[in-house]
């Protein structure tokens, strides 16, 4: 069973990967692409996995839709740092399923290191 039902393995175009999503899901990717986007505007977009990324210092996030739900994959150290504010959440690995607000939040404070 394919987890990850991305659409052209060969997509290398974040506005492509999207543009190829079911019109339901396309709504959704564009609200959180834009939501990291205003958190870190500096950060570089690039598909990395077969999934929508950012990378910032290094690989900030990835971001995917799946079968039942969409999930976004930050670095270990970005839940180790929230791991009081995620408690609610599954983070036995690192993938959120969060609101936007939450998201910009957790990166807003990550960036604070840089």
């Amino acid at each position: 069973m394919i987890k990850n039902r991305n659409t052209n393995s060969d997509v290398n175009d974040i506005d492509v990967y999207i543009g190829q999503l079911p019109e339901n899901e396309r709504g959704i990717l564009a609200e959180l692409r834009q939501t990291i986007k205003k958190a870190v505007p500096e950060a570089e977009e690039l598909i990395s996995y077969k999934m929508p990324a950012f990378r910032f210092h290094g690989m900030l996030v990835w971001y995917a839709p799946f079968k039942n739900h969409y999930s976004i994959f930050v670095r270990p150290n970005i839940l180790k740092n929230f791991k009081e504010d995620l408690k609610a959440f599954d983070t036995s690995n690192p993938i959120l399923r969060l609101k936007f607000r939450l998201i910009n939040l957790c990166l807003l404070i990550y960036l604070q290191e840089f």
